[in-house]
């Protein structure tokens, strides 16, 4: 007997989409609340909310998930492969307890990707990817406006209590719960903000008011990897996607603003600015570590990580050490990573792992038009802000960076994945 999903009422599918953004804006609210547990229980709320709003997403769009089926079949099969693999490998870790209670909490990664597909399948013929890409940078907006209110009144209460105490020295996380994290957040806001201008979805204008603190945000935070991944892919802007050449008042506008920028960073955060100070040192250094050096290996903290990710790695090469033992158990301070995405799924769920998770991405990604700026140049975030860092713990990140590849991953030349409206 053949099962088929009769379709729902009109009623129901014209305010679907409406209901369904706010799931959409329900999980990221509660991926903010990583410190508010279930009553009695070693688990986040999030951890039961988020599969849940996931799980209603796609109850919402019952009657396209044959067309879901059919558009992603390999993607959903790569990602159910992945998450098996997370316990297998967990019954071969090297701490079971670690690694079977992270495959229960990371399961929402696989309700939460799905429900995200379909979403921007539902919305992509109905001319609504704005209001995706709009949630999107609203969210990073909000993310940078408390950022720069912490500045200036960092003894919120509010902050302590989102953050559960967290602090890191004068450095701003916003609602976030580690600067890193929100400056590679804020330097795709300014790619997404680009973006958007370059497909007219927002007019040129909007530069002028989204940018600036964005960019200003991200000083604040101090990281690094931030400015790693807004030079990357301001590279990537010019080439291949050509966002050049800028208009003449663009440039009289801009330059203005880079100096005063850069007078912002050298007055108001004196550890990025003591780290462009420190460019040449730290050159001199790697060459050294390179060379054999093993006193200056040692000075560089992310290359002595690399080290003992790596080593593992070679002991666990198959099955690995379990989903984030690495962060729990084996480094020499709880809560670091190798700070490479490669390099950390290999440490932690081996070969098999990482190439199940690449597979994914080369699965969803598979004949869209890469040279469209909202498929290679939005999805390319994933790898660029995780070349020095891993974020799979990082649920706003991780968020924004699937909800970008499930939009793109949409973009298919496939007439038959867009359905009834």
């Amino acid at each position: 007997m053949k099962f088929v999903i009769r379709p729902f009422p009109d009623w129901f599918t014209r305010y679907r989409d409406h209901f369904a953004l706010i799931l959409l804006v329900g999980i990221f609210v509660f991926a903010l609340l990583v410190h508010v547990n279930l009553p009695g229980m070693d688990l986040g709320a999030y951890n039961l909310t988020i599969p849940l709003l996931a799980m209603a997403i796609l109850g919402l769009y019952g009657d396209r998930l044959p067309l879901l089926w059919q558009a992603h079949r390999r993607t959903l099969l790569l990602l159910l492969a992945l998450y098996l693999w997370f316990w297998i490998s967990a019954w071969f870790s090297v701490d079971r307890g670690i690694a079977f209670k992270f495959s229960i909490k990371y399961s929402i990664y696989f309700f939460t990707f799905p429900a995200l597909l379909i979403l921007a399948q539902a919305y992509q013929p109905k001319q609504r990817l704005p209001w995706l890409y709009g949630f999107t940078l609203l969210f990073l907006l909000i993310l940078a406006g408390f950022g720069i209110c912490e500045h200036f009144n960092p003894n919120w209460p509010f902050f302590p209590w989102i953050r559960n105490g967290t602090g890191y020295y004068g450095r701003a996380l916003s609602l976030l719960q580690n600067p890193n994290q929100l400056g590679a957040l804020m330097a795709f806001g300014v790619l997404l903000t680009c973006t958007l201008c370059k497909e007219r979805i927002l007019p040129s204008f909007s530069l002028l008011f989204f940018i600036p603190p964005l960019i200003v945000t991200l000083i604040l935070t101090g990281s690094r990897n931030g400015i790693f991944v807004l030079l990357v892919s301001g590279v990537l802007m010019v080439y291949p996607y050509r966002f050049v050449p800028l208009k003449a008042w663009a440039m009289a506008l801009i330059i203005p603003a880079a100096l005063a920028t850069g007078f912002f960073v050298w007055n108001q955060s004196p550890r990025l600015a003591a780290n462009i100070q420190q460019i040449p040192q730290n050159i001199t250094t790697l060459q050294a570590a390179m060379a054999g050096d093993e006193a200056a290996l040692a000075t560089i903290p992310r290359a002595e990580l690399a080290v003992i990710a790596g080593q593992q790695f070679l002991a666990n090469p198959i099955t690995g050490t379990g989903i984030q033992t690495l962060a729990e158990k084996i480094m020499p301070q709880r809560g670091l990573t190798a700070h490479n995405v490669f390099l950390h799924l290999l440490t932690e769920l081996g070969l098999p792992g990482l190439l199940l998770w690449i597979g994914v991405m080369v699965s969803a990604l598979w004949r869209t038009p890469l040279l469209d700026p909202r498929v290679g140049l939005l999805s390319s975030f994933v790898i660029t802000a995780q070349m020095f860092d891993f974020f799979i713990h990082d649920l706003p990140t991780i968020l924004t960076m699937s909800l970008m590849v499930a939009i793109a991953a949409n973009f298919k030349t496939n007439p038959q994945a867009h359905g009834p409206a």
